[in-house]
């Protein structure tokens, strides 16, 4: 622990926190998108092809990518992934870290899913109320249980 800058180590907490929120906005919706069936409408075209090159990804690889991408807040990363549902994923949560990293909630409306919508909002706005340790800022949010959780964030 750094003794001459405690407020380091807090710091940190609270950004991992941001990040565990990110991981867990990102499963929801791969576990949407991953259920989904990938664009049938191409298959009559494209499926000899198809069958013979798709590029086999390990988990570890994918995981990968999509921290270099979230990290990075570049979505062209999500393109070195093979999945157009493992894309979708990725790109849904670079927008959504990109909103959080810059606090700024209007990047969010580039997605289309309401759901996934709101809790990227309620994220930028945990990170605002925690910038300026205003819990007054998380009324914004409307889940209940997000709300009690910046709330706790804000007042760390």
């Amino acid at each position: 622990m750094d003794e001459k800058n405690p407020g380091t180590n807090k710091n940190l907490l609270i950004i991992l926190g941001i990040i565990a929120i990110i991981v867990i906005v990102g499963l929801v919706i791969y576990s949407q998108y991953g259920k989904l069936p990938e664009t049938p409408g191409e298959t009559e075209e494209s499926s000899p092809e198809v069958t013979e090159e798709p590029v086999v990804q390990t988990q570890e690889e994918i995981d990968k990518l999509l921290r270099e991408a979230i990290d990075t807040q570049d979505a062209s990363v999500c393109e070195k992934l093979s999945k157009e549902g493992d894309k979708e994923f990725c790109k849904t949560n670079v927008i959504v870290a990109e909103a959080t990293v810059k606090r700024d909630a209007n990047i969010c409306n580039q997605l289309e899913d309401e759901n996934v919508k709101a809790g990227c909002k309620d994220n930028v706005i945990t990170g605002q109320a925690m910038d300026a340790k205003d819990p007054s800022i998380c009324e914004a949010i409307t889940d209940e249980t997000r709300k009690e959780q910046c709330k706790d964030i804000a007042t760390r």
